[in-house]
């Protein structure tokens, strides 16, 4: 062991020396180190040889060492605890051995500090990992209850879902449509589209619901809305009007009694749309007189001029008819009779569009 030699000195001395160490140490290390400090300071007092250890309570200053906090006190009385244990060894005992008890308890101290600490984030690790199992768990389990709720929901509708209306027959009847629609495969709007209906298309109902007919047209069968048919055909609307004088009118009468006067008055109306069509076309005169009077077209105009041939009120009535626009020629502007026509006159018409043909005579545009 290593000796230190010191002076002598009072005794008194001494133990105020002692004090006011312990005094400035205590307020820069706090209470743990001013403890290990007191500790030093009366091994060394004895060392040299001191006889008697000062008690605490007769130290000048202590007010300030029981000033300590609560938090404070109890760490520097664990502290105390086992520094006073080896206290009576330093008595006996050198500087080594000192350093070594010190050394000690320090590393007590830090191994308690780590270990505190490992715990710490061992338990907030735990805490995190238990609150990711509980949210996915609760994640889980929202889901499953989710989908058994949409099923019962989706189960629930199929029940109470109203049966398709049933279909009552009925005895045929012929309406025409008021405008486009579809023609589906069941009365519903959730049924597959058939086909597409042109206004004015003539149907045959056979059947019905409270919104729905079931219908015929065009060679199928299926369902459309009531609203969009009608008993009556709709009008159609009147073709454009052309202009003409009285003089023209007599003139278009007097061809029409020449061309079809002993024919039926579907025919009438054919051929005096076939001279209105002409005057529409920009392939011929614009107007009456010019179409009428156009050469090698019609003969019969001669007999507006002389006189022959005078017009039934059959003829007249059709003639007016058709300036008011009834139309039933599809827009023929030519026409021939294959009994006064034949060889290449006749062939020259069939290369043109069939329109209809009306009492022996065919029309085409």
């Amino acid at each position: 062991m290593k000796f230190r030699k010191f002076e002598a000195v009072n005794k008194n001395e001494d133990a105020s020396d002692a004090v006011t160490l312990v005094r400035r140490a205590g307020s820069v290390l706090g209470a743990g180190a001013l403890a290990i400090l007191a500790v030093g300071v009366v091994g060394v007092y004895a060392f040299i040889g001191g006889s008697s250890i000062p008690k605490a309570d007769s130290v000048k200053g202590t007010a300030a060492v029981k000033t300590v906090s609560a938090a404070d006190t109890s760490s520097a009385e664990e502290t105390q605890t086992s520094v006073s244990q080896a206290a009576e060894t330093w008595k006996k005992a050198g500087i080594e051995e000192y350093d070594l008890v010190i050394e000690t308890v320090k590393a007590t101290e830090t191994a308690k500090s780590k270990t505190a600490a490992k715990s710490a984030k061992t338990a907030e690790k735990t805490a995190k990992t238990t609150e990711n199992t509980s949210a996915k768990t609760e994640a889980v389990t929202t889901a499953a209850a989710t989908a058994v709720t949409e099923q019962v929901t989706t189960e629930a509708e199929k029940q109470e879902a109203p049966a398709a209306e049933e279909v009552k027959p009925c005895a045929a009847v012929t309406m025409y449509t008021n405008d486009k629609v579809n023609m589906r495969k069941g009365p519903t709007l959730d049924d597959d589209i058939i086909t597409i209906l042109s206004e004015n298309t003539e149907i045959t109902v056979t059947g019905y619901t409270s919104d729905w007919y079931r219908i015929k047209a065009d060679g199928k069968t299926g369902y459309c809305m009531k609203r969009y048919a009608d008993e009556s055909k709709p009008e159609t609307p009147a073709a454009d009007v052309i202009s003409y004088t009285d003089d023209e009118f007599d003139m278009l009468c007097y061809v029409l009694q020449g061309e079809v006067g002993d024919c039926s008055e579907e025919s009438k109306i054919a051929v005096a749309n076939v001279i209105i069509n002409r005057v529409k076309s920009s392939a011929f005169p614009d107007s009456i007189s010019g179409v009428l009077t156009q050469a090698d077209q019609f003969t019969a105009i001669y007999n507006y001029y002389n006189g022959y041939n005078t017009p039934s009120e059959n003829t007249i009535e059709c003639a007016r008819r058709a300036l008011g626009g009834e139309d039933n020629s599809n827009g023929a502007i030519y026409y021939y009779a294959p009994q006064y026509c034949s060889g290449s006159t006749a062939a020259w018409f069939e290369t043109l569009t069939f329109c209809l043909e009306v009492d022996g005579q065919r029309y085409f545009k």
